[in-house]
């Protein structure tokens, strides 16, 4: 089996900077990646992937929360997380609290057992408090729905104007009688979806 150091001598390069090309890390020049990348290829080298972790302290490991994975919306969510994630070399953990935030609380109590490098919720449904205090120790960022007065990073839309353009692209097509369905009104995003829309 290949060593690093066999990489390193076949493409006529230091072992740091076959580590350097291997960690996708700047200050390697395109003709220096090609060389290392080719004798990674004709030498079939395989990294130790648990040695690299532990030199980097890193478990190269994400865990994604979902409210209900029986919800449809979420598994293509996931698998596009996913997708990412295992190109930059990080395995994904798939958590599903069951729409319930208790289950979503054990998760988070025992995350240190799971030696992970950062959580993705696609919730947003645990107390703030708590959430906080998690993100505290650990990267993490709530996709979809959000927390008011916080700084924990969130991706979404704005549902408030997604609202506001559905109700316009119905009332030109001369639909004057509109319902709503809505869910948990505790939840900012459907908040968000029935605030008052101002229609000249």
């Amino acid at each position: 089996m290949a060593s690093i150091k066999d990489v390193a001598k076949s493409a006529q390069v230091s072992i740091a900077t076959v580590s350097r090309v291997m960690g996708d890390k700047k200050h390697v020049t395109e003709k220096v990646r090609l060389k290392v990348e080719k004798a990674i290829k004709e030498l079939n080298y395989q990294p130790n992937i648990t040695a690299r972790r532990l030199r980097e302290q890193k478990a190269k490991s994400i865990i994604v929360i979902v409210p209900d994975i029986n919800n449809t919306f979420f598994p293509d969510v996931f698998r596009g997380i996913e997708a990412v994630a295992t190109k930059k070399g990080y395995r994904v953990w798939l958590e599903d609290m069951q729409n319930n935030p208790d289950v979503e609380r054990d998760i988070f109590e025992v995350l240190p057992q799971k030696q992970v490098d950062g959580i993705i919720s696609l919730t947003a449904r645990t107390k703030k408090e708590v959430i906080e205090a998690v993100a505290a120790k650990y990267p993490l960022v709530i996709a979809g729905q959000y927390l008011e007065d916080t700084k924990i990073p969130y991706v979404g839309i704005s549902n408030i104007k997604a609202a506001r353009e559905v109700v316009e692209h119905l009332l030109k097509r001369g639909h004057r009688r509109i319902a709503h369905i809505s869910g948990s009104q505790t939840q900012l995003i459907f908040q968000d979806r029935l605030k008052v829309i101002k229609v000249p």
